[in-house]
């Protein structure tokens, strides 16, 4: 709001330096509708410069992301290229230890070759003319055969290099078979062992059980069964007498009844004790036979184990040899592979010896190249020293020269512009004198034309004071307008008249003085000879 009202104020004070056209209310609202406008643009600019930074704060962030998420993704690589130079390197080592075997190989048949020959060029020739072609076709023959013989040894070599290839593969599956049939025997014996101590413990537990009780505790079980026994027949006893008659009976009677009673019981715990011994008797029988059922089944199982145990031993026996044969058969490759070895140690030791030739041949190249550049730089150096000198002596001839002329022209030039400068200064003392008249003279109009200016920066207070009633209320401000235009227009045609007669003062001024030329003039020194020289 204060922009606008100062852009207001400026619009309407505008008017009163220059002469122009009114101010109308629709230059108001375009002046306002175009700061609104252009506060809108910066606006808008600004947040275009947010979003474009945001987006490229995001952008920088997934690119960052991305570049995070491919260093992880090469690290793994690292891994796997040094396992690729071993598996490479492991390869070399065997590509060159099928070649040194190929070589090795082929040796033996260049060996065996020449004792052939030397064999052939040692038998006598046949001296008999009539015998010539006949030793010929045999000598023929015995090539043919010799070359045969050739075919067939190097088919030999090829079938035993399948063969140790094929023997190396065996030895391998025949010891992972013979460890796994050694941890499934290993296994079952344990499993065998385990069962057969857990039934052990079994019998064992219960024949303490049973061991376990004493003679009393057997002996109390008895006098319990013996006691329900008399228990039994006393009932049966009292349940007979009273199935009897009631009768009077003399006492000799009572006692026959009471002895036989008495004789009735005691075969009746004798029976019961002769059944518990015979009950005993039949189950230790049966636990003695049930443990001997055991032990000759623990013994079955212990032959069957021990007999399963020597198959594998014998197995073992035959796998042992076959894998020993196969180690001397490897020993002896791997004889060749130490002679190889030797011979992979001599070439190295060799390649240091180039090496360290090399070495110092470089060196030596070196240090003649470095004597060599000395050299070199000590020429050029003295070679540019020179040239330098030279070029140094004929800049200076030549600058000392152009220096002289050029001094001797700036001198004379110089001695024009002083005295240019001379004639320069006295005009400028005159225009100066003229000056200060004029300042003076000026003093006298500005005082008049700051108390029109005070009266207008009255009015000016009160146009303010009205503005600030506008910024209240706004809608009151609209409706006004219209009389302070009218009021602004009266204030600039008087300030117009006002400015008419001063220009007009200054015309009537610059017609009294007169032109007295370029001086030398009397200045006066009061306001009074001033007004002396004006009338």
């Amino acid at each position: 709001m204060r922009v606008t009202f100062a852009l207001a104020c400026a619009f309407l004070i505008a008017p009163f330096a220059v002469k122009a056209r009114d101010v109308t209310h629709e230059d108001i609202r375009d002046a306002m509708l175009s700061m609104v406008h252009m506060v809108r643009s910066a606006e808008d600019k600004l947040e275009r410069h947010e979003f474009r930074e945001r987006a490229l704060g995001e952008h920088v962030k997934k690119a960052l992301a991305a570049l995070e998420k491919r260093h992880n993704r090469l690290e793994p690589i690292k891994g796997t290229l040094t396992r690729l130079d071993e598996r490479i390197n492991s390869i070399e080592t065997i590509l060159i230890q099928r070649d040194e075997r190929e070589r090795t190989q082929l040796q033996k048949t260049a060996e065996a070759l020449e004792k052939i020959e030397k064999a052939l060029a040692q038998r006598p020739a046949t001296s008999h003319s009539g015998q010539q072609p006949a030793g010929s076709q045999t000598l023929d023959q015995k090539l043919d055969a010799i070359a045969t013989e050739v075919q067939m040894l190097t088919q030999e070599l090829a079938v035993l290099k399948s063969g140790t290839e094929k023997l190396e593969d065996s030895t391998n599956k025949m010891n992972e078979k013979t460890i796994y049939q050694m941890q499934r025997t290993e296994d079952a014996l344990s499993r065998a062992m385990n069962k057969s101590d857990e039934f052990l413990m079994k019998y064992e537990n219960k024949l303490s059980e049973y061991l376990s009780k004493d003679a009393n505790q057997q002996e109390n079980e008895i006098v319990s069964v013996l006691k329900q026994t008399n228990s039994k027949m006393i009932d049966l006893l009292e349940r007979n007498s009273n199935h009897h008659e009631q009768t009077t009976i003399g006492a000799p009677l009572d006692h026959i009844l009471h002895g036989a009673s008495g004789n009735a019981t005691l075969e009746a715990i004798q029976e019961a004790k002769y059944a518990i011994i015979s009950t005993y008797d039949i189950a230790v029988d049966h636990l003695y036979s049930k443990i001997e059922g055991l032990y000759e089944s623990l013994h079955n199982s212990v032959s069957k184990m021990n007999s399963a145990i020597d198959e594998d031993t014998q197995f073992t026996k035959s796998a042992v040899s076959n894998i020993y044969q196969q180690y001397e058969t490897l020993r002896g490759e791997v004889q060749g592979i130490g002679k190889v070895e030797r011979v992979m140690l001599q070439t190295a030791d060799n390649i240091l010896d180039t090496k360290k030739r090399v070495e110092f041949g470089v060196h030596q190249i070196v240090m003649d190249v470095g004597n060599l550049v000395k050299l070199q730089s000590r020429e050029l150096n003295s070679t540019v020293n020179r040239r330098f000198d030279e070029l140094e002596l004929t800049v200076l001839d030549n600058q000392s020269a152009s220096l002289a002329n050029l001094s001797a022209k700036i001198e004379l030039e110089m001695s024009e512009v002083w005295r240019q400068i001379g004639i320069m200064s006295s005009q400028l003392t005159t225009s100066a004198n003229a000056l200060e008249r004029l300042e003076a003279q000026t003093e006298l109009y500005t005082n008049g034309s700051l108390q029109t200016m005070d009266n207008m920066e009255g009015k000016v207070g009160k146009i303010t004071s009205r503005m600030g009633e506008v910024d209240e209320n706004l809608n009151y401000l609209l409706g006004r307008l219209s009389l302070v235009m009218q009021e602004f227009n009266q204030v600039k045609s008087g300030l117009g008249n006002a400015l008419d007669t001063i220009r007009s003062s200054f015309h009537e001024v610059q017609s009294k003085l007169k032109d007295a030329g370029p001086g030398p003039h009397n200045i006066p020194k009061s306001n009074e000879d001033v007004e002396n020289q004006l009338n």
